[in-house]
């Protein structure tokens, strides 16, 4: 008979209860953890974005509940996918937090994510190519495609699961962002996935051909980008485009250069 407004006062209070692990490994023996996941699905935005919010604290860096939850819950990360494209960002941004708790050094739930049934690669793609999403959100979504490709176990996995076609769309989402190179915290977070991706070899030389123009255009608007209280930051972003060049050339052009940035421009 709860309100909605105790019960999100209640998660938030819950939300500082299972930061300590062994807090968090206790929930479901408390009879906590099934209420926590029926929340999940709550009419009220605010609640299903805290119970998820809740959810990726709990798994975070934390094996034992993550197993707890998939007995409780087989199907934890096809609810995180569809809560992930929910259109209340509050919902959605949460829920992305959630699924990278859960994603991280999980075999079983990264299948599950790849997987037709959930769609989570889909799902991802369509977040990332929206133009009502806040950049907030997708950096967010940026960084979990390197997340992604973090580890030589994930990136096997990604090359033997993930179909072709949605490898490319995933792709042609991140250089979206960092082709239009307005919002620098956002083409930051853009570059680093691509470059990412670039070392994971999991993309094709056929897919570089416009980006290769995209980097040539951007090294020049970073060599004449002024801005003195940034200048640190401009030239780590250069000498990371120059990075991602190297690797397209390798790709591309075998045993070609790029031109080395020159921050003196």
């Amino acid at each position: 008979n709860a309100t909605d407004a105790e019960l999100e006062r209640a998660l938030e209070e819950l939300l500082y209860l299972v930061e300590p692990i062994d807090n968090a490994n206790d929930l479901h023996t408390l009879g906590g953890l099934v209420p926590l996941i029926t929340l999940a699905s709550h009419p009220s935005p605010g609640i299903r974005s805290k119970a998820a919010w809740v959810l990726g604290v709990s798994a975070s860096n934390n094996l034992q509940f993550q197993t707890t939850l998939r007995t409780v819950a087989p199907q934890i990360v096809g609810l995180l996918v569809e809560m992930f494209r929910d259109p209340e960002e509050t919902v959605s941004g949460k829920a992305l937090y959630a699924l990278s708790s859960l994603l991280r050094g999980s075999e079983q739930n990264l299948r599950d994510f790849y997987s037709s049934q959930y769609g989570g690669m889909k799902a991802l793609a369509e977040v990332m190519q929206s133009t009502s999403v806040s950049n907030r959100l997708q950096r967010k979504c940026l960084q979990l495609v390197s997340d992604l490709v973090g580890s030589q176990e994930a990136r096997d996995l990604w090359r033997r699961l993930v179909a072709r076609e949605a490898t490319k769309t995933i792709l042609a989402s991140v250089l979206k962002h960092v082709s239009q190179g307005k919002d620098w915290d956002l083409f930051e977070k853009a570059l680093l996935a691509f470059h990412d991706l670039l070392k994971a070899d999991i993309v094709q030389a056929e897919d570089l051909a416009q980006a290769v123009q995209d980097m040539d255009g951007l090294q020049v608007q970073l060599a004449g980008a002024d801005d003195p209280e940034r200048e640190e930051y401009l030239s780590y972003l250069r000498a990371l485009v120059f990075d991602v060049q190297k690797l397209m050339k390798e790709y591309l052009y075998e045993g070609d250069t790029a031109t080395e940035p020159n921050d003196e421009l």
